[in-house]
């Protein structure tokens, strides 16, 4: 910020000469607003024994490093460190792998911290032992801004997963590539999107259903 302008009124029965005024301002001060890191995705992919962590920015403003937190029941602790951008107008993709977590459901969130040490959490990923067998899986319910699916998948591959409202029109689909064993995968929720049920589907690449489940969404 380089310039900031003060506009003011005059009380009645006072001078409108500029030359002839003065204004007195006491103290002023400038919160940080801007968030550090747009997030775009962050993805989940349990492959035993390890979990391998993905997520995207749109933008960095000011970025200075990820911390990786993981709840395995016992509180939220610190696993690693990624460093960030600093500052970037361009999608940005970040990996880290968390070597031979213990329990058997784990949650992962990210802190993202800007370099002057304000910081975001993100969305939690959520990731059980084993999920083989099971259908597919969505939280949160009621979801607003993002949908998280849970799902297991034999083999390593590209899948399309699609929103549809209740009259069965597709609101938004992305193509993602999951990896062998339980995947946790973030779908954004369109922005305007109007309160209702929905359906969530995930199909292969031969366009055959993987699993389908309804949520509520609340804007």
């Amino acid at each position: 910020m380089n310039t900031v302008t003060v506009r003011y009124d005059n009380l009645p029965g006072t001078t409108s000469n500029p030359a002839s005024q003065s204004i007195a301002i006491g103290s002023v001060s400038f919160l940080q607003s801007t968030l550090p890191v747009s997030l775009t995705d962050f993805s989940g992919y349990r492959q035993d024994p390890d979990v391998l962590l993905k997520w995207a920015t749109r933008q960095e403003n000011n970025s200075a490093y990820f911390e990786i937190e993981r709840n395995s029941g016992t509180g939220w602790e610190k696993t690693g460190t990624v460093a960030a951008a600093g500052f970037s107008y361009q999608p940005l993709h970040y990996l880290y792998q968390d070597i031979n977590p213990r329990g058997r459901l784990l949650l992962y969130r990210l802190r993202q911290v800007d370099a002057n040490d304000q910081f975001k959490y993100s969305n939690i990923v959520r990731l059980q032992a084993e999920n083989a067998g099971k259908s597919l899986q969505t939280y949160p319910n009621p979801a607003r801004d993002y949908i998280h699916a849970i799902l297991f998948s034999p083999v390593q591959q590209a899948v399309t997963i699609s929103l549809y409202d209740i009259k069965g029109r597709m609101i938004k689909k992305e193509l993602k590539n999951i990896l062998t064993g339980e995947n946790n995968m973030m779908l954004s929720v369109p922005p305007n999107v109007a309160l209702g049920i929905y359906q969530l589907s995930v199909t292969d690449a031969a366009g055959n259903l993987m699993g389908t489940n309804r949520l509520l969404i609340k804007q």
